[in-house]
């Protein structure tokens, strides 16, 4: 006897109907589509931050190696040289200034001020100041009333007389007199 083959519509043309219950309603699609949206959106935001503070981050640390490799090659230098050299009378009277190429608007400042009570004006003891001041995004890091200074002069922002260095990179020692 032989079998009788049933024919029988292939998959993709039969009329399948899921059981009830089944399947996902439009809200439920609609919902899930928002939260992924905003998942999503909130990522991008959390990665152009991440950008932003690396970016940062990046400029803090060749600010700091600038701000360090000055500080080292005035380390060097004598108290007495420091402290009546023409070259550094800049730095003695205020701040002395100079261009870095290294940052966007980048400039370092240095300071050299008497840290002997005793002989202010020949001093056994002098702190050294390093600041690296530089523009990021539009805003001035280490800024002085909005200007790009690493320096302010005193005033309601300083009360303390004299000047004063001003930004997150600052390196500071103090040098005692090797005679």
């Amino acid at each position: 006897m032989s079998a009788k083959a049933v024919k029988t519509a292939p998959p993709c043309q039969r009329g399948f109907t899921p059981p009830h219950g089944a399947g996902f309603t439009l809200v439920e699609l609609l919902l899930g589509t928002g939260l992924l949206l905003g998942a999503g959106g909130a990522l991008l935001i959390g990665m152009q931050q991440a950008m932003i503070h690396t970016d940062y981050l990046s400029q803090f640390h060749v600010a700091m190696n600038t701000a360090e490799g000055e500080l080292e090659r005035l380390s060097a230098v004598p108290v007495t040289t420091l402290w009546t050299d023409n070259t550094y009378a800049a730095a003695r009277a205020g701040a002395q200034t100079t261009p870095l190429a290294s940052l966007p608007n980048g400039q370092m400042a240095v300071q050299i001020r008497s840290a002997d009570v005793r002989m202010p004006t020949n001093p056994n003891l002098v702190d050294l100041h390093v600041a690296v001041c530089w523009r990021s995004r539009g805003r001035i890091i280490g800024e002085a009333n909005g200007a790009l200074l690493c320096v302010q002069t005193g005033g309601a922002a300083y009360p303390n007389p004299g000047w004063e260095v001003n930004s997150p990179a600052m390196v500071s020692t103090r040098l005692t007199r090797r005679d």
